[in-house]
């Protein structure tokens, strides 16, 4: 007998030669297809084990669930039973998906995270030529909103109005009830990328950027100030 184990200890039968991108699961009627679907939350994703015969054949971290199907199952006449079969599809987060998650933490370390895999991002995607335009810190600023706009958990606005200005990119992620305020900045160089994330992280006080979320009850407020230079990036964080 084949299973796969959340991390909450939520055991589920599945097919046998289940992969993470085809798991199936038989639910006994129609309402047991929200029961199963319900448990792969993201936070039970984060640890998951598959087993076979009560012995662990694959252990996983870090996953995320692309999405579900269902299918009436039929008799040897071809008539629906009433059970159907659960298909879910997972796969390992990416890196910057990774990175991302981290925004959510806010400690020193998650910045030193994200501005890695953001170097690592702007490296591998981006040319010098793209820098080229008046408003470099526009470019980047849309780079950003593009990546973060993976989690549909997140509720992310442009130059929000708040306090006295617009902050560049606003979150709130609901569910955790965590507001994050991010401000971008271009270098002169790439020796002043630090120089510019302070300017970022003061601006954000200075002008009050968090009014809103206060206003909303968001109790953790994080302000992250990203300085660029051409392929480099530059993070830090302050709560």
């Amino acid at each position: 007998m084949d299973k796969i184990i959340l991390k909450n200890k939520t055991e589920f039968e599945v097919a046998e030669g289940a992969s993470l991108g085809n798991i199936q699961i038989q639910s006994k009627d129609f309402d047991g297809i929200k029961a199963i679907t319900d448990a792969f939350t993201a936070d039970n994703l984060a640890e998951v084990a598959f087993t076979h015969n009560d012995e662990v054949s694959g252990k996983y971290t870090d996953l995320k669930c692309d999405g579900f199907t269902y299918a009436p199952n039929t008799d040897e006449a071809g008539k629906e039973d009433g059970t159907y079969t659960v298909t879910i599809r997972l796969r390992t987060k990416t890196e910057m998906e990774k990175a991302i998650d981290e925004l959510k933490a806010g400690h020193e370390a998650n910045a030193e995270a994200i501005e890695e895999q953001f170097n690592n991002y702007l490296m591998k995607t981006i040319s010098i030529r793209d820098t080229f335009t008046t408003k470099k810190e526009n470019f980047y600023h849309g780079v950003l909103l593009g990546l973060l706009s993976y989690d549909p958990d997140w509720y992310i606005t442009s130059n929000q109005e708040s306090g006295d200005g617009y902050s560049d990119i606003m979150i709130e992620a609901e569910q955790a009830r965590i507001g994050i305020i991010i401000e971008v900045k271009y270098a002169e160089n790439i020796k002043t990328l630090d120089k510019a994330c302070q300017k970022a992280l003061k601006q954000i006080k200075e002008k009050n950027y968090d009014q809103k979320l206060e206003e909303e009850g968001y109790e953790t407020i994080l302000n992250y100030g990203i300085a660029c230079y051409k392929k480099r990036c530059k993070v830090l964080v302050d709560k």
